[in-house]
C-alpha cells in the first residue's frame, strides 16, 4: 500500500479544485496502482467531507479504480499535519497556485517537515502566482526547491519560478491536472446528447487580490448575457463554480446578474453541483462562457464552442498561460476578452464552430505525469512501495 498526504487549498474547494483532485487520483492510480490510502488535508474539513462524499463514485470512475480510500484531516493544525505526513510515504502539494495568501506557510511547513523525515515530496500541477510579496515568494521558492518532483501546470509558471531564482533543476511543466480528469470523462462519455442551453460562469473579482472594478465588470456581465439571449434562442444557465461563502460564493453575483437582465430564459443553478454534473453540463451545452480558471479549462476541453472572460494578467496570468501551453492562443483570438486590458468586447457568434481539442496532447501530458510519479516506486512480486 502507498500512503499519500495531499495538501493544498482544499477546505474552500471550488469545482475546479475538485477536478484537480479527480486528475491527481487518476494519475496516482496509473502510477502506483489501486492500493492507495489518501489523507486529504483541508482548511475546513467539514466542507471537504461533503464534497468528497458527493464526488467519490465519480472519482473512482475517472481513476478506473474499484475503490479509493480518502480520509480528511485539519491541515491548519500542526499536530494533525505532522501525524499525517509521518504515517505517509509521499507528501503531495496538489494543484492550484502558489500565491500571496497566508496558508502558503502551511504548505512550506509541510514540505520542510516531510523532507526532514525523508518522505518523498511532490509538487503536482501548481501554478506560480500572483506572487508580489517577498515573504510569499520566498515561501513558494522554498516549497518547490525542496520537492523531489516538481511539475508546474504551464510553461510560464516554470519560467517565472526559474526567473526569480528557483533552484530545483528537475522542475518541469505539463498541464493542469483538471485536464487529466476531463480526458478520462471524455473517453467515457462520447455519446451524451446535446442540450439547448448556454452554460455561463462569472465570478466576483472584487473579493480578492485581483481587485476588479465591480461597476465596470457588472456591465460586461449583463451585456454578455444579453448578447447570448439575442444570438441564441436557448436558455442561459448561470453556473457557479463555487458554492461556499469562504472564497466567494458565485451565486451572489449570478443571481444579481439574473435580476439585472430580467429574462425568464436566464436561470441560476442555485443547487450545489457535483463535479460529474458540472462536466456533463459543459460537455452537452450548445455554447459556454467561462471566467473562473477551471470553468475555462473544462469548457475548452469538453465543449470547444466557448468564450473566455479573463480576469488575470493578460501577459502572464494563468488563463493566457494555459492557452499558450496548449498552443491555442491564436484559435481563441476572437473568443477571448481580458477584463484588465479592457479593450474590445466579447464577440458572440452563433455561426462559429467548436474549436477542436487535441486529446493526444493531453494523453502525452498524462504519460509525463505518470513517468514522474513512478520515479521512486518499486514493485517486488505483489508488493509495491515508495523508496
Amino acid at each position: 500500500m502507498v500512503k499519500v498526504t495531499i495538501v493544498g487549498w482544499y477546505g474552500t474547494e471550488t469545482l475546479g479544485d475538485r477536478a484537480i483532485l479527480a486528475g491527481l487520483f487518476r494519475l496516482m492510480v496509473k502510477a502506483w496502482g489501486t492500493d492507495i490510502e489518501i489523507a486529504l488535508g483541508s482548511l475546513i474539513p467539514m466542507f471537504t467531507n461533503r464534497t468528497v462524499y458527493e464526488d467519490i463514485d465519480f472519482y473512482k470512475q475517472l481513476a478506473n479504480a474499484p475503490r479509493l480510500t480518502i480520509k480528511t484531516f485539519d491541515s491548519l493544525k500542526p499536530g494533525e499535519l505532522r501525524k499525517s505526513i509521518k504515517h505517509s510515504d509521499v507528501l503531495m502539494i496538489g494543484g492550484g497556485p502558489l500565491m500571496d495568501i497566508e496558508p502558503m506557510y502551511m504548505l512550506e511547513y509541510a514540505m520542510l517537515y516531510a523532507s526532514r523525515l525523508k518522505r518523498k515530496t511532490v509538487v503536482a500541477g501548481c501554478g506560480w502566482g500572483p506572487l508580489k510579496i517577498p515573504e510569499y515568494i520566498r515561501s513558494a521558492k522554498n516549497i518547490v526547491d525542496n520537492a523531489d518532483i516538481a511539475i508546474f501546470r504551464d510553461e510560464k509558471s516554470l519560467h517565472s519560478y526559474l526567473t526569480c531564482g528557483g533552484k530545483n533543476s528537475k522542475a518541469i511543466s505539463t498541464i493542469d491536472p483538471a485536464f487529466i480528469a476531463a480526458y478520462s470523462f471524455h473517453n467515457r462519455n462520447t455519446k451524451l446528447p446535446s442540450q439547448d442551453l448556454i452554460a455561463v460562469n462569472f465570478r466576483d473579482v472584487t473579493l480578492d487580490q485581483y481587485d476588479g472594478d465591480a461597476t465596470k465588470y457588472e456591465k460586461i456581465f449583463t451585456d454578455t448575457v444579453q448578447k447570448l439571449l439575442n444570438t441564441f434562442p436557448d436558455r442561459v444557465l448561470l453556473v457557479p463554480m463555487h458554492s461556499f461563502s469562504i472564497g466567494g460564493d458565485d451565486r451572489y453575483l449570478l443571481n444579481h446578474i439574473k435580476r439585472l437582465v430580467d429574462s425568464e430564459r436566464v436561470i441560476v443553478a442555485n443547487d450545489p453541483m457535483s463535479l460529474e454534473c458540472l462536466m456533463k453540463t459543459y460537455y452537452t451545452a450548445k455554447a459556454c462562457v467561462g471566467m473562473r480558471f477551471h470553468s475555462v479549462v473544462l469548457q475548452t476541453a469538453l465543449n470547444g464552442n466557448n468564450y473566455i472572460l479573463d480576469y488575470t494578467d493578460p501577459e502572464h496570468g494563468k488563463t493566457i498561460s494555459m492557452l499558450h501551453t496548449l498552443g491555442i492562443e491564436g484559435a481563441y483570438t476572437d473568443r477571448y476578452y481580458n477584463l484588465i486590458r479592457g479593450n474590445g468586447c466579447v464577440k458572440i457568434d452563433a455561426t462559429q464552430m467548436p474549436i477542436p481539442f487535441d486529446w493526444h496532447r493531453i494523453k502525452r501530458y498524462e504519460e509525463e505525469y505518470v513517468t514522474q510519479f513512478k520515479q521512486y516506486s518499486v514493485r517486488t512480486n505483489d508488493e509495491f512501495y515508495i523508496q
